[in-house]
């Protein structure tokens, strides 16, 4: 029974190869034949155009293999900021809180003696989602954030720091004090 199904498929198939020329479209050419006749003709199945360089006379080069690399074939590497330091552990939260205590730790900055420095790169964190939060806070605290970084300026340490690594002051966008210790956030 399945074999004489498929015996008047095979018949249209062949019957479609050879009108293959009439059953294919030509979007550039005058068609004088009715739809439906040509459907007709063609069991109800036309071709689309034909599509690409006509004119090529060679095949494309061969120019190698693109290497594969597979999960666990290379070793794992740290990612690194413009810096040079590790990515900030800092939240999204923890970077708003500094923020808005800019005018406190500018204060902090201008009465206590400087520990250690670091300079934390949290462009990633100003990406996508985050920045509106980072963003709204950085406009609702412009001037806290302009007494803070002239505060930056005027500290010898901290200005040094920012120069040893190259980073500008308008990069700045708050700093965090604990127990001497500062960490500088540049975008």
């Amino acid at each position: 029974m399945a074999c004489v199904a498929l015996l008047p498929l095979q018949a249209m198939a062949q019957e479609a190869e050879g009108t293959t020329g009439k059953c294919r479209v030509n979007p550039d050419a005058a068609d004088t034949v009715p739809l439906a006749e040509k459907l007709d003709d063609c069991n109800g199945v036309l071709r689309p155009p034909k599509v690409g360089d006509s004119e090529i006379v060679e095949p494309a080069p061969d120019v190698g293999e693109t290497p594969v690399i597979r999960p666990g074939e290379i070793e794992p590497q740290e990612d690194q900021d413009s810096t040079g330091s590790a990515p900030s552990s800092f939240s999204i939260s923890e970077l708003v809180d500094a923020i808005g205590n800019a005018d406190a730790t500018a204060r902090r900055l201008g009465e206590s003696t400087t520990g250690s420095v670091e300079i934390q790169d949290i462009t990633p964190l100003m990406a996508g989602a985050n920045a509106a939060s980072i963003n709204t806070a950085l406009a609702q605290h412009q001037s806290a954030l302009a007494n803070l970084k002239a505060r930056i300026q005027e500290s010898g340490p901290l200005s040094e720091a920012l120069d040893r690594e190259g980073v500008h002051i308008d990069r700045v966008v708050t700093a965090l004090e604990e127990a001497g210790a500062v960490t500088i956030f540049v975008k």
